[in-house]
């Protein structure tokens, strides 16, 4: 079991993978937020939709899909998250999704 300083390391490492990620996916100046707790942003910044992190073994979707969600106010919002020896996933609002897919396609400007 980590401590809390190494899940906390673990932590900002994964939101660091996660902007580079969508930096070099998707061609957007993605980067982490720093202090992005305190301030109630998003985990990752330069994008038009909401991200947040969890790097977790035990997964709790729904809460803190509910606990953050709040924080992305009219854009589209993202829980990113991951478990030890698994690859990222994402988890949003269908709307959410539907919406981010139209821009893409140009027919929602």
């Amino acid at each position: 079991m980590l401590s809390k300083k190494g899940s906390r390391t673990k932590g900002n490492r994964f939101e660091l993978d996660v902007a580079r990620a969508l930096a070099d996916g998707l061609g957007y100046d993605a980067e982490r937020a720093l202090l992005s707790g305190i301030r109630g942003e998003g985990d990752v910044t330069g994008l038009p939709f909401h991200v947040e992190c969890k790097r977790c073994e035990k997964l709790q979707l729904s809460q803190w899909f509910k606990d953050e969600q709040h924080k992305a106010k009219d854009k589209p919002f993202a829980l990113v998250y991951r478990k030890s020896h698994e690859t990222a996933r994402i988890v949003m609002d269908l709307n959410d999704f539907i919406t981010i897919v139209r821009v893409a396609q140009g027919k929602l400007l």
